[in-house]
């Protein structure tokens, strides 16, 4: 059972277990190799999920291993530096093979600024990834079908730039980039959700108080298919603030409108109030509150022409001490499936601690209950996963 405790370096990556519980993980700084600096890390973890594939009936309940490689490679100076990352995961379940899988990504990054006044970044991508049964285009029904999770490539290319020095009164960025997802398997499923998205947005930001910023955001975000004919624009204006890193209070919130406009005038366009928040509250220095809030479309599952999301989180971090970390979170969201009937309510809520062995060692445990009600009632599912883990990094 859980107690498995042959395990050489463990990372815990599993659906929703991942953020609270890295959080705390050990951050090696890695060694040097020549002008290169590496940072190499290896994991297992060992856990218990109660409905694998989200099923409303018929759950299938399975231990699961997940063993996962990751390397970063650095090169470079501040102003000129150079990044290149590798992260795998492998997921077994013992009571569902059909779900096993193979997660690979890589990343490189080049960051610039010949200049105290400008800076440069570009980063480009790529990634073969799954999409677990019970989601994305394979719901209720679907999911129970004995086929593989769908796995797909995801490639990217975005380009970035800052005028303004630190500290400046005003400050300008701007971005450019496109991402292309391409579906490997179960095609008589997934080739209509082949698509490729170019995104370009700014933002200008202004200076209105010592660690304050007033902000005005534009982005465009083009979905083009390569089948099916849910091809669109969509646009984000926003104003809002950023919080300075070093206050109290920190983050950015953007309240403004969402429109999104489809090729095909037999879709059913949307434009509407849209928001997005991150704000984290330091009530002491080793302990955190963070709240996270959103409202805006995404792109349908095969339910409607798209989904307007709603979703609110709320999390505490806690250090007990130099050693013991906790999290607690939970969260609720809302699905609107435009412009079918089918609405999801989903809500979840987590709890996870952490316990550094070493300085490169890190001992967690993780237990996460979430649920989904939906209008359709196949839809519907209850879920609870627990996952025990030891993590490092050199």
């Amino acid at each position: 059972m859980i107690g498995r405790t042959s395990i050489l370096r463990l990372v815990l990556l599993a659906s929703g277990l991942v953020t609270p519980l890295l959080a705390a993980a050990a951050a090696g700084n890695g060694f040097k190799l020549g002008p290169l600096r590496v940072s190499p890390t290896a994991g297992l973890s060992y856990g218990h999920d109660s409905n694998v594939v989200l099923s409303s009936n018929n759950e299938i309940d399975s231990f699961v291993t997940r063993f996962s490689p990751g390397i970063r490679v650095e090169s470079g100076s501040e102003t000129n530096r150079l990044t290149a990352t590798y992260q795998g995961e492998y997921g077994r379940y013992e009571s569902s093979t059909t779900d096993n899988y193979s997660d690979h990504s890589l990343a490189l990054q080049w960051l610039w600024s010949p200049l105290i006044r400008h800076a440069f970044s570009v980063d480009v991508g790529w990634a073969r990834h799954h999409d677990e049964r019970g989601t994305a285009g394979r719901e209720g029904q679907l999911a129970l079908l004995p086929l593989e999770p769908d796995e797909f490539d995801q490639r990217s290319l975005d380009a970035r730039y800052r005028f303004g020095a630190p500290g400046a009164r005003g400050r300008l960025e701007l971005e450019i980039g496109t991402t292309d997802f391409s579906y490997r398997n179960n095609r008589d499923l997934t080739v209509f959700r082949d698509r490729t998205d170019d995104n370009i947005g700014g933002g200008f930001y202004w200076r209105v108080a010592p660690k304050t910023s007033a902000l005005v955001r534009v982005d465009q975000v083009e979905s083009n298919y390569d089948l099916s004919t849910l091809d669109s624009t969509e646009r984000h204006y926003y104003i809002g603030v950023e919080l300075d890193a070093t206050a109290r209070t920190t983050g950015t919130v953007l309240v403004g409108r969402a429109e999104k406009d489809f090729d095909d005038p037999g879709r059913q366009d949307f434009s509407g109030t849209s928001w997005r928040a991150g704000v984290s509250y330091k009530l002491r220095s080793y302990s955190v509150f963070d709240l996270s809030t959103s409202r805006d479309a995404d792109e349908t599952n095969g339910f409607g022409d798209f989904i307007l999301r709603r979703d609110l989180t709320l999390g505490w971090n806690h250090q007990w001490s130099p050693r013991l970390t906790s999290q607690i979170d939970v969260g609720v969201a809302r699905d609107e499936h435009r412009p079918s009937p089918r609405t999801d309510r989903s809500s979840f809520y987590g709890v996870s601690g952490q316990y550094r062995v070493t300085p490169w060692l890190s001992l967690g445990a993780g237990f996460r209950a979430s649920d989904r009600d939906s209008d359709i009632s196949e839809l519907n599912y209850d879920r609870k996963q627990l996952l025990l883990s030891l993590e490092a990094s050199l």
